[in-house]
């Protein structure tokens, strides 16, 4: 058939589908090019095409000339590869057709050849940001799924042979050397030059060097981010498609899964991770050799190489199609970022992210040697370490922790040096040793950080062992070597005077030994090259004025491999890197004559798995990958592994968790005294006139209790004596006011919800006053809430019941964060009032200042109460809780049964009570809540704009929420956006969660001391998670 290129590529197509493939396109008053879309491509010219029952296929065009050979070869390929593994079908385009299944067409004027294809959904992996993880992951086991089913395809099986095949390419990635060559002038920066010139350098030494012991395979060999097709929402990422086929060739299959890594590393901060993580999928699928394991890291960089080359060259040349220079920037900053790192140790961790150890065996070898030969090795400090104290140094030692009562919290290192010397002398031991693997929290300059895509993790992980000593303390060899490097290291906390030495036994592994925080004298005696004998002197333990600023003491370690760096290496590492540099620098024990120092890890996979043992499973817990917590200071919250959380959900710990000022008060007080309120106790009186000092006057009576749901009981209480026995109480819907029996039979958000229950006669719900998703909307609809508060009040006057009370927040929490419209709580108190019953304001969860405006939210909104309840934020975290009720009140309420509760109104209680008013006040931070509130709004009225999912931007002060949607028209919920983009913020380390009945509301209510820099960076990362593909894909 001949086509027209006259009316346009996309008709023409339209009818090539229809003469050469048969497919229906529509009727003739339907134009058939409206269901053909022309597709970006290299060479090639790509069509989607829709039939006329909705069926979606690829029209390929092949106008570069590719020869019917490899059109064959490539049908043939994808047939082969799903017919031996049959999940591949979904993810390869196949022919569509019987027999041949290739047309010859004509195409602006010339005969091209043409297939149609099945049309994989999804969007390109180029378009799609972030990759996760999970994806990358499921990118390499998609290529193992492909190497496993192309192992004997056309009869040639995976074995050592010669690479290349004439029905492929014109090349292949090991012979890019070749292709990258001649290219190379075209690169004017020399310095870029020279980075590609040192990865072909590199090439020679290993990979040709090993390529007789590379298995050979029929490869994709072009796996990049424009050929992999991708699935992105809030429940997960995940490959749809791998395309163009058109490199396939017959060479190394090494070559497979190091092209993609090259490509998963583009635009990464942590590119080497991305790599792993992609590496790690395809070994699972198709396990790879200790010799391909070596080649994958070099490999990627020699196709990142020849991206580079080939761009130049295009670049250089008249006609420039900028579809061919499209990787050229991220190839060059992949290049860049990875010129910083070792091969060796890229395959490292390469092989710890595939489950193998890191270095294979070496690092057994090294202790197997070590424990053989520890009798032979002298000692460091020139006598016997066995009796020698160890000192725990970790997150949350109390080695580490001030005097309580002293208003502080942690010690200065000064400080905790002091105590490991006394330590050291009480026992009569010449030194104290510190542990190996040991997550410590101690080393807190940018120095001791490293990227990682969702922001910077910390090195917390102790890769050596101190010896904490006196300074002048004597530093010998333990065992023959050569010194390598004699250095002064002398940023803030580091090695200060550092000696490497390298030892080279007969009967074991070579291997580096590091003696950190010597004295400077150190630099004079040694030199590089020089021999050193068991016993030799090194050096003396530097003071802390020469040392990096540490309490005197020597950093001992192993390394297994210090990848041609001298002078310093690494004493620390980042969680993510825990077990390779652990595997590189194994605990030294042995040679410092000392039983194990490795530290316990944490447990945090154990913890959960032991919690789900021994406690119900309807005890929640937060995240998808739950945090183990073991320390908090102020806004920020650290783990196990020593990451830092900015805590934006937590308002109990209102005034910041472990406040210096709370803490030593309740230090205090437990030190002295802790009774109950039958003895007579001046803070208690102190801490009421406080409290009554911060309510309406009319509030006076105050009565002390344990929590918020034992405060909303005693409320029904005093409300059923101050309505002499009514028990009919209207609460909101959505409403919660705690876990009793009696306060979950009137919180609506429990019976209501999963695992609910019908709730008593004498409990009315009223709709809840959502001016943005309720029965009735907009800002003036406050009016219409009361008339269905008073709606209610004449049924149960019809009825003959009396009211006994509303109960009601303020700001509906778990409705999601709602703020009801103006005058409706003021409107609704009186209305009841009116009708005979008593207000209530639940401020459990608002309350001390939370809204800024005004120090409760009722005030805020003009109501007036006759009981208010308060718990969370009243004691920090310590469990205190309070009713404030009218005088009179009280007295209907004293008729009956004595008050009296155990623990209620304790002497530790009121006084960190007292001690939270008094930090509250002295730091202004109702002004510092009101102050970030307003920022947190003109931050995120643009976001609002930007992203339509967000449908309501809400609350007061630092009580906030976020209303994600589905359809801004509709308003429909979307509650797993909402928990995605938690999941994700957890992931940039910044805390918070999800609320409302749909689950779609962001809920931001951090502790109130939340500074106006720390809001900017919520919101800056609430921006990033907000504009992330799968949010996208969901609205």
């Amino acid at each position: 058939m001949d086509t027209s290129l006259a009316n346009g590529e996309v008709a023409a197509a339209a009818e090539i589908a229809r003469e050469a493939f048969g497919l229906d396109l529509g009727g003739p008053g339907e134009p058939r090019s409206a269901r053909v879309q022309a597709l970006p491509g290299d060479q090639d010219r790509n069509f989607r095409v829709e039939d006329a029952r909705g069926e979606v296929y690829l029209l390929r065009l092949f106008v570069s000339g590719t020869p019917r050979a490899t059109i064959s070869f490539l049908r043939d390929l994808t047939d082969h590869a799903c017919a031996a593994r049959p999940e591949l079908a979904a993810r390869l385009q196949r022919f569509v057709g019987e027999g041949e299944r290739i047309q010859s067409v004509r195409w602006d004027g010339r005969d091209v050849d043409a297939c149609l294809l099945t049309f994989l959904p999804g969007q390109l992996l180029s378009r799609v940001h972030p990759h996760s993880p999970e994806l990358i992951e499921d990118f390499g086991r998609v290529l193992g799924q492909l190497a496993t089913a192309l192992a004997d395809f056309q009869g040639r099986p995976v074995e050592f042979a010669p690479q290349g095949d004439v029905r492929g390419p014109s090349w292949t990635l090991l012979d890019a050397p070749e292709e990258i060559l001649p290219r190379l002038h075209f690169i004017e920066n020399k310095a870029r030059r020279g980075l590609v010139e040192a990865v072909l350098d590199r090439h020679v030494d290993t990979v040709e060097a090993a390529v007789e012991r590379l298995r050979c395979a029929v490869v994709h060999q072009d796996a990049n981010e424009n050929n992999l097709l991708v699935e992105a929402t809030t429940a997960g990422s995940r490959v749809t498609g791998l395309i163009d086929f058109g490199d396939a060739c017959y060479t190394a299959l090494v070559a497979e899964p190091a092209i993609a890594a090259a490509y998963v590393a583009f635009d990464k901060k942590d590119p080497l991770t991305a790599m792993a993580r992609l590496v790690a999928g395809f070994h699972a699928e198709f396990p790879l050799t200790d010799e391909e394991f070596d080649c994958v890291f070099d490999l990627a960089r020699l196709r990142l190489a020849m991206s580079v080359a080939v761009s130049s060259e295009r670049a250089a040349g008249d006609d420039v199609d900028p579809y061919h220079l499209v990787s050229a920037a991220p190839a060059w900053r992949v290049l860049e970022q990875l010129e910083r790192v070792h091969p060796r140790y890229a395959t490292a961790v390469f092989r710890e992210a595939a489950g193998l150890a890191p270095l294979g065996d070496a690092t057994e070898r090294f202790r197997t040697w070590a424990e053989l030969h520890r009798a032979d090795f002298a000692p460091v400090l020139g006598t016997a370490l066995e009796e020698a104290p160890r000192v725990d140094l970790s997150i949350d030692s109390p080695l580490l922790l001030a005097d309580p009562t002293d208003a502080g919290l942690d010690v200065s290192m000064a400080e905790w040096g002091g105590r490991v010397e006394a330590i050291r002398r009480a026992s009569g031991a010449a030194a104290a040793a510190g542990y190996h693997d040991e997550t410590r929290l101690l080393y807190d300059t940018e120095a001791f950080s490293e990227n990682r895509e969702d922001g910077p993790e910390p090195r917390t992980i102790h890769l050596g062992v101190d010896l904490f000593g006196p300074a002048g303390t004597r530093v010998f060899a333990p065992l023959e070597g050569t010194v390598l490097s004699v250095q002064r290291n002398d940023f803030a906390l580091d090695y200060g005077p550092t000696v490497i030495l390298e030892h080279e036994p007969e009967d074991g592994p070579a291997f580096a030994t590091l003696y950190g925080h010597l004295d400077g004298e150190v630099l004079k005696r040694l030199q590089p090259g020089a021999r050193v004998f068991p016993g030799d002197l090194i050096g003396e333990f530097g003071g802390e004025h020469e040392n990096g600023g540490w309490p005197p003491h020597l950093h001992f370690q192993v390394y297994l491999d210090r990848f041609e760096e001298a002078g310093n290496l690494p004493g620390v590492a980042s969680p993510r890197r825990r077990r390779v540099w652990t595997a590189i620098s194994p605990d030294p024990a042995p040679l410092l004559g000392l039983d194990s120092c490795a530290a316990e890890e944490p447990r945090t996979e154990d913890v959960l798995s032991e919690r789900r043992a021994r406690f119900c499973t309807s005890m929640s817990i937060s995240y998808d990958r739950p945090v183990q917590m073991v320390k908090g200071r102020g806004t920020t919250l650290f783990d196990a592994e020593g990451h830092a959380f900015l805590d934006a959900v937590n308002n109990v710990p209102h005034v910041g968790h472990c406040h210096p000022h709370v803490v030593a008060v309740g230090a205090r007080q437990m030190a002295l005294l802790n009774t109950n309120t039958r003895y007579l106790n001046e803070t208690l009186l102190r801490y009421a006139d406080k409290l009554r000092a911060k309510l309406p006057p009319h509030l006076e009576v105050i009565y002390f209790v344990c929590s918020g749901s034992e405060a909303n009981e005693v409320a029904l209480r005093l409300a059923t004596a101050a309505t002499d026995g009514a028990t009919e109480t209207l609460v909101q819907e959505h409403g919660y006011h705690g876990h009793t029996g009696a306060t979950v039979a009137r919180s609506h958000y429990k019976f209501a919800g999963s695992g609910g229950f019908a709730p008593p006669g004498d409990v009315h719900v009223i709709p809840i006053a959502d001016p943005f998703r309720g029965v009735h909307r907009g800002a003036d609809s406050g009016p219409k809430y009361v008339a269905e508060v008073e709606a209610i009040l004449e049924r149960l006057a019809a009825e003959g019941r009396r009211p006994r009370a509303i109960l009601a927040e303020a700001i509906i929490g778990c409705g999601g964060q709602v703020v009801p419209p103006a005058g409706y709580l003021a409107g609704a108190f009186d209305a009841v009032r009116a009708a005979g019953g008593v207000a209530i304001a639940d401020e459990v969860q608002v309350g001390f200042g939370r809204v800024g405006s005004h120090f409760w939210a009722f005030e805020e909104q003009g109501a007036r109460p006759d009981i208010v309840t308060m718990g969370k934020p009243m004691g920090n975290g310590h469990p205190i809780a309070a009713v404030a009720t009218t005088r009179e009140i009280a007295e209907r309420f004293a008729g009956g049964m004595e008050f009296f509760a155990t623990f209620g109104g304790n002497n530790v209680s009121v006084a960190i009570g007292e001690a939270v008013l008094d930090v509250i006040e002295a730091e202004g931070l109702q002004e510092n809540a009101e102050r970030v509130g307003a920022r947190f709004f003109a931050r995120m009225e643009p976001m609002a704009e930007r992203y339509p999912w967000i449908g309501d931007v809400r609350g007061r002060g630092l009580y906030l929420g976020v209303d994600l949607v589905k359809d801004q028209e509709t308003r429909e919920p979307d509650g797993a956006a909402a928990r995605y983009v938690a999941g994700r913020m957890r992931d940039k380390g910044i805390l918070i969660s999800t609320d409302g009945p749909h689950h779609n509301v962001l809920k931001i209510k951090p502790p109130i001391v939340f500074s106006v820099a720390e809001m900017d960076r919520l919101v800056e990362a609430l921006g990033d998670v907000l504009g992330e593909t799968a949010v996208q894909r969901t609205a």
